[in-house]
């Protein structure tokens, strides 16, 4: 065989041949200077390590069975799905702290560039299935401040941050459970250049294409990305990864979405994780949606993210949101929905806080418009502010379904009573069992009311009931949304919603209060949990279970603070602190428990 003159055939020698700036070089045969073999080297054994699986049926156990059997009789398992028995595929451990690069096969061998670990795990033919990663900051660039540079999630491939890995006395974690990403933080940054210096940060720190729910990303930072474009965090297209455990904190992008953005039908999930003090110069400070594609969060903080434009936190145009058991505070946009804008998408929202979150001009903590349609459904609204119309809520051709929740010391620049809670552009409303500040009941519904729903100390960001509340067993508790993600762990997807925003049980029947709504259900995200002891009250919240004069001298506190909790008269309070509450405490005192 003859090689034509326009084929390049390369040669090498040795790759330790490092140049000026410290680069592997190389040098060819036969030849003085110095060229970059080294860097050709590695791209031809990518090349190779890349190339197409074999057509011929795979056996990589070598039983004498193909693999698709093995799966399909159960003889081995196939923990991500990718086709390829998990006794094949390798768990890989990444530690910054490594003195020298190993295999990455033990803790006492880590790898040390984590970037290199993804991208090798990303080459087609690669056999690893999850990716431990120890405490430590880890850049994407290899060390070349490049700001294209990023960590790929794929299809298969899970990356599990919060190890302590070599400084684990006894050699490291041997399972995923033993991990902890609070006190073992794996950090994932995009600050590539001068430190602190935005300006030339990685544009976006994870990027997924065409990824699965088995790609997962579990228990890391992700920070300070700074995108011209969208999503400084995590940039996603026609994928639907799963993330959990994770905190999304100071990124940034120009346009949309400052630390996520979804596009092309994707349809991520996300479960108890964090997204603060993220920034979008368009739309969703934290988080944003195009395309027909969905966001899921389910116990997820939301702190302090703004956007320039609107969204403080998320904004979804012609797509999905499905939020549980979620906290939006301190958010802000410059002109619509301080938490959450929608346009022309669906939306369920249940068991979940807004406070303290601001808008430019309406919505203070959600706007909906462009035929929109949303649920919300026993959520709590409280301290919110629009500059100009509905503290809480405003909505514009669109339909409002709102259930079960509490809208309450909402304010915005132009109204007051009802209309500065909830402000109606145009559209259709369905608002039953809900308690609204300035509720005049134009808006029909059944069991609705503008009494006070007595929040123990709402400045403080405290939404739970006091005793007396008229918002205790109020709601329709046959409205309340299923439990979807089994937060109970029981198996039973169809049961009603087992916990309040605080994890306490639902339906918490309080014997002192009548019924006035549908079974026993509370109204807003907390239900009020009745003391098994009325006058254990030290320490608060709950007691300690015994009577002593610690509850004496606290109920005292209570009493001449005029505190909603020494309103002991009638059992469980008439909303007044007087000598009734007094005598009240003193008989359940002496009654002890």
């Amino acid at each position: 065989m003859s090689i034509g003159a326009d084929v390049f055939v390369p040669q090498f020698s040795d790759p330790g041949v490092l140049g000026p700036g410290g680069q592997a070089l190389g040098v060819p045969i036969d030849q003085p200077g110095a060229s970059h073999c080294a860097f050709q080297v590695e791209h031809t054994a990518w090349t190779l390590a890349n190339y197409r699986r074999s057509a011929r049926i795979p056996d990589c156990n070598n039983n004498g069975v193909d693999d698709a059997t093995d799966i399909a009789n159960h003889t081995s398992n196939d923990e991500n799905l990718d086709g390829i028995p998990d006794e094949c595929q390798a768990v890989i451990r990444a530690d910054i702290n490594a003195t020298a690069t190993g295999s990455g096969d033990t803790w006492a061998d880590p790898r040390h560039d984590l970037a290199e670990v993804v991208d090798l795990a990303n080459l087609r033919c690669n056999k690893t299935k999850e990716i431990w990663v120890a405490d430590g900051t880890y850049p994407p660039d290899h060390g070349t401040a490049d700001p294209w540079q990023r960590f790929d999630m794929r299809t298969g491939l899970a990356l599990y941050g919060g190890f302590d890995g070599q400084s684990r006395p006894g050699g490291g974690e041997t399972t995923r459970t033993q991990r902890d990403w609070i006190a073992h933080p794996a950090i994932l940054s995009g600050d590539i250049g001068a430190p602190g210096d935005p300006a030339d940060n990685t544009y976006s720190v994870l990027v997924a294409q065409d990824a699965d729910t088995t790609s997962i990303l579990d228990g890391f930072t992700i920070e300070d990305g700074h995108s011209f474009g969208d999503a400084g965090g995590l940039w996603m297209t026609r994928s639907s990864p799963s993330v959990y455990n994770c905190t999304f904190r100071n990124n940034h992008a120009d346009f949309n979405g400052g630390a996520i953005i979804a596009l092309e039908g994707s349809s991520p999930f996300f479960g108890a994780t964090v997204f603060e003090g993220n920034e979008g110069g368009g739309a969703g400070g934290a988080a944003a949606a195009y395309g027909g594609s969905g966001l899921t969060f389910v116990r997820i903080l939301f702190k302090q993210n703004t956007s320039g434009f609107i969204g403080g936190s998320i904004s979804v145009t012609d797509g999905s949101l499905r939020v549980e058991s979620a906290s939006f505070r301190e958010g802000e946009t410059a002109e619509y929905g301080g938490a959450i804008d929608l346009w022309n998408s669906g939306a369920l929202i249940d068991n979940s806080r807004f406070y303290d979150n601001t808008a430019g001009i309406d919505g203070g903590a959600l706007t909906l418009a462009g035929d929109s349609t949303i649920e919300v459904n026993a959520c709590t609204f409280a301290l919110n502010d629009a500059a100009e119309r509905g503290g809480a809520i405003s909505f514009s051709a669109s339909d409002l379904t709102l259930v079960n929740s509490i809208l309450w010391d909402n304010t915005d620049g132009l109204n007051t009573g009802q209309d500065e809670q909830l402000w109606i552009w145009s559209g259709t409303t369905g608002i039953d069992r809900t308690c609204i500040q300035g509720w005049n009941g134009a808006l029909g519904g059944t069991g609705n009311t503008a009494a006070n729903p007595l929040l123990i100390d709402a400045a403080s960001g405290d939404f739970t009931l006091a005793p007396g509340s008229p918002a205790i067993d109020a709601g329709d508790a046959s409205r309340l949304p299923a439990d979807d993600f089994d937060l109970d762990a029981d198996g039973n997807f169809a049961e009603a919603l087992p916990y309040d925003l605080d994890l306490n049980p639902r339906l918490a029947d309080d014997p002192n209060t009548p019924n006035t709504g549908v079974g026993t259900l509370d109204l807003g995200a907390f239900e009020y949990q009745p003391p098994a002891c009325p006058a254990d009250l030290s320490p608060p919240p709950n007691g300690d279970g015994n009577i002593n004069t610690n509850d004496f001298f606290l109920f005292l506190t209570y009493y001449q603070a005029r505190d909603p909790r020494a309103d002991f008269s009638p059992p469980d309070g008439d909303g007044n602190i007087n000598t009734n509450d007094f005598f009240a405490f003193l008989a359940a005192y002496q009654q002890g428990c």
